[in-house]
């Protein structure tokens, strides 16, 4: 069976960078771009990451903004036990998450849990600029993926934890 981590938390919560420490010992085995224009890594674990690793907006924030059906239709293509992780906002929907399931995929999402404040504090201080309504927004997309995918949220971390420990806790569920 086909399945897909996906990792969701407001702007700040530190997705990218747990991700990035879950898969630092996997060496990347190529990062390529998928017809259609789908970027993605694929590590020596087997596992494929929708997406780049870079410094300001990784992970699925470097899709277009209307990346989604290519994306679907890319990931169509990927044998019966392809295990993909992503992270970002730019696929984080329910739109999403209901084609994969409809489409026969295991979805487990890891929710990173963060105060507002703390989030906008990080976002403020890696030069992120947003509107008090944009957050706020993003913050209540979270809240309701966490309540209609309640059955699919493997685990709950805490932002405040140290980034090496989200990164273990990360790494021991997409084996």
């Amino acid at each position: 069976m086909r399945s897909i981590t996906y990792i969701i938390g407001i702007p700040g919560s530190g997705k990218s960078t747990a991700l990035a420490g879950a898969l630092q010992d996997d060496a990347i085995l190529r990062s390529n771009v998928a017809p259609g224009k789908v970027p993605f890594i694929e590590y020596s674990s087997g596992l494929i990451q929708i997406g780049r690793n870079r410094e300001t907006y990784p992970g699925t924030d470097v899709l277009s903004y209307n990346a989604q059906p290519k994306v679907l239709k890319w990931l169509d293509s990927l044998p019966a036990g392809a295990r993909v992780v992503a992270e970002g906002d730019r696929l984080a929907n329910g739109k999403f998450f209901y084609a994969l399931l409809d489409t026969g995929w295991n979805l487990k999402i890891i929710h990173i849990h963060a105060q507002p404040v703390l989030g906008i504090r990080r976002c403020i201080g890696r030069g992120s600029n947003f509107t008090d309504s944009w957050y706020k927004g993003r913050v209540t997309k979270v809240d309701n993926l966490v309540a209609h995918f309640i059955d699919h949220t493997l685990l709950t971390l805490d932002s405040r934890w140290e980034p090496e420990l989200l990164a273990g806790e990360i790494k021991n569920h997409l084996g």
